[in-house]
């Protein structure tokens, strides 16, 4: 399955389609809000399966970052979708199932850089990563 990433101010997935607003930057402030659109695209072959996803921030030693004063994580979404074809899809084509996340005033590490990282039924890769840095404070 192909997975594509998207770091921006503000994301919406409807009606098969992925938006983000504001995509691009790779440093900011804190607190921060952002958008995270994740695009991902199965194959013929790779219809009908359920997918497991976790979505999560890391610091550059690939720690999850925390919440202040806690040990809970800051950003951890854990869902799964599931690649149904639509009604009269052809069968040759691919699927493309669309992801959105946002978060708004997230209290970030100040000075640091951090990535979003995304795991597949338990597996990640380098692409699927999102780095960024925040501004010292």
């Amino acid at each position: 399955m192909n997975v594509t990433l998207v770091l921006g101010e503000y994301a919406r997935a409807a009606e098969g389609r992925l938006d983000v607003l504001g995509a691009g930057w790779v440093t900011t402030g804190s607190p921060a809000s952002f958008g995270i659109g994740i695009l991902f695209e199965a194959q013929p072959g790779e219809f009908g399966g359920k997918h497991t996803i976790v979505l999560e921030l890391v610091d550059e030693d690939g720690q999850p970052v925390p919440v202040p004063d806690s040990d809970q994580p800051l950003v951890r979404v854990e869902g799964e979708i599931e690649v149904i074809p639509p009604p009269g899809h052809l069968p040759a084509l691919p699927i493309v199932v669309p992801v959105a996340f946002n978060a708004a005033n997230a209290p970030l590490p100040t000075g640091r850089r951090l990535e979003f990282r995304l795991w597949l039924d338990g597996e990640t890769s380098e692409e699927w990563a999102l780095a960024f840095s925040t501004q010292p404070q």
